[in-house]
């Protein structure tokens, strides 16, 4: 008669313990895609980064490439006033 009076009350149990297992699972499903969805927003944020830092390093060659020009020119011209003015202390003379 025990036996019998429990059977209902495992059934209510099993239906409980499987109702809660698929509520975990899909909770667990929905985590997975939220940090799924989170990962490849950081791959793209981090992809986009990436991409900027090469153009700012692209614009930073441009940039010493000029300072190196104008650091050449500005030494040419020293040479050229160092010049004239040795050309001028001799063309003065004693």
């Amino acid at each position: 008669m025990l036996a019998l009076a429990a059977t209902p009350l495992l059934a209510v149990l099993l239906v409980l313990a499987l109702a809660n297992a698929v509520t975990t699972s899909l909770a667990l499903r929905e985590a997975v895609r939220r940090e799924r969805r989170a990962h490849e927003d950081a791959q793209r944020a981090a992809e986009e980064a990436l991409q900027q830092a090469g153009e700012v390093l692209d614009q930073a060659e441009g940039h010493r490439e000029a300072l190196e020009a104008y650091r050449r020119a500005a030494e040419a011209t020293e040479r050229q006033i160092r010049r004239e003015e040795a050309g001028e202390r001799g063309a003065a003379g004693p």
